[in-house]
């Protein structure tokens, strides 16, 4: 795949996370962490850390064009 045609797929899932970020925290409630069922032991501020982590690294190389 090549840059131009990674670009769509990025945004488009980076944009699916934050609805499923927004939609986790609007459902928390009362809850002061929502957690993820799908990654134990993990709050939604831990997965947002660490997937913001790769969308900035994938962002990088998109940007730099690095193969």
């Amino acid at each position: 795949m090549g840059h131009s045609t990674g670009l769509c797929p990025f945004r488009n899932e980076t944009s699916a996370f934050g609805k499923a970020v927004r939609r986790a925290i609007d459902g928390a409630g009362d809850t002061p962490v929502a957690l993820v069922p799908s990654c134990p032991g993990w709050s939604v501020a831990d997965l947002v850390g660490h997937l913001g982590a790769v969308h900035r690294f994938v962002a990088h190389i998109l940007r730099e064009r690095h193969p």
